[in-house]
């Protein structure tokens, strides 16, 4: 099971993640990703989505301001099933 999601960072450096909020952990959670001037594509491997509560964007700007990012789009895929969790474009300030 993968959850995708496509962003624009604008400033700063962001990561995301998969949380389950009822145990309250992180499930699965990227690297930081920096800015650049297309979006990009991440997909994270989750073992179980069905324990999957939240995608959480998070800072990981060493700038004051914290990190600018767009979202863009944002799935879950289930074997050949797709479902639009947000709706993009969006803006997000992480901090």
């Amino acid at each position: 099971e993968t959850c995708k999601v496509c962003v624009r960072v604008l400033a700063g450096h962001v990561g995301f993640a998969v949380f389950d909020s009822r145990k309250g952990r992180i499930l699965a959670r990227t690297p930081q990703i920096a800015g650049s001037p297309e979006p990009q594509t991440i997909a994270l491997e989750v073992p179980d989505l069905k324990t999957a509560t939240h995608i959480v964007i998070f800072n990981e700007s060493p700038l004051a301001s914290g990190g600018l990012v767009e979202v863009w789009d944002a799935k879950v895929l289930v074997k050949s099933q797709a479902s639009t969790l947000l709706p993009g474009p969006g803006r997000l300030v992480a901090r």
